[in-house]
Formats: structure tokens, C-alpha cells, sequence
């Protein structure tokens, strides 16, 4: 970002950190009687996202936090989501 002049991304030793909506996620729903309520699975990772914030030299943070259609923040497995980054980013 770029604050009165000062350009992190051009600052030696100031790397910029983003995060986002990376992720989509569904809900788990009911499994074998158990409501899983807002735990969620990975569907899909903003590759195209990811890799434009990298090729600007951003730093991304990935969190387990991901989203479903309507909106709403759903906790997925840390392991899913680094699996299905490292999967679709190649």
C-alpha cells in the first residue's frame, strides 16, 4: 500500500502481509447425527488471487477460515487448506 509516498512494496525490509477471501468453503452439516454447525470443507482456493498478490511481491496468509456462497465464515481443517493450496497453486 502506498501511505503519503512510502511504498512497502519498494522498502527494503517492509514486506506487505495480505490475507482473504482465498477460500471457499461448504458447510459439513449433520454427519452420523453430529451437527457440525459452522465447521467447513474446502471446494475450491482463489488461485488466480493468490498468485497476483505473490507476482506484486505480498507475503499471503492463509488462515482456516473460509467462506461459503452466502457469506458465511466457516472453520475448515488447517491441513485442508494448505493441501488444497499446494495442490492448485502446483
Amino acid at each position: 500500500s502506498n501511505f503519503g509516498g512510502y511504498d512497502s512494496r519498494t522498502s527494503v525490509g517492509s514486506p506487505t502481509g495480505v490475507s482473504g477471501n482465498f477460500i471457499q468453503a461448504k458447510r459439513r452439516g449433520v454427519v452420523k447425527g453430529l451437527d457440525f454447525q459452522y465447521t467447513g470443507d474446502v471446494v475450491s482456493v482463489d488461485v488466480n488471487a493468490v498468485r497476483m498478490r505473490l507476482a506484486m511481491g505480498d507475503v499471503v496468509l492463509l488462515s482456516s477460515l473460509g467462506f461459503n456462497a452466502a457469506g458465511e465464515v466457516l472453520n475448515c481443517q488447517a491441513y485442508d487448506v494448505a493441501v488444497s493450496v499446494a495442490i492448485d497453486i502446483g
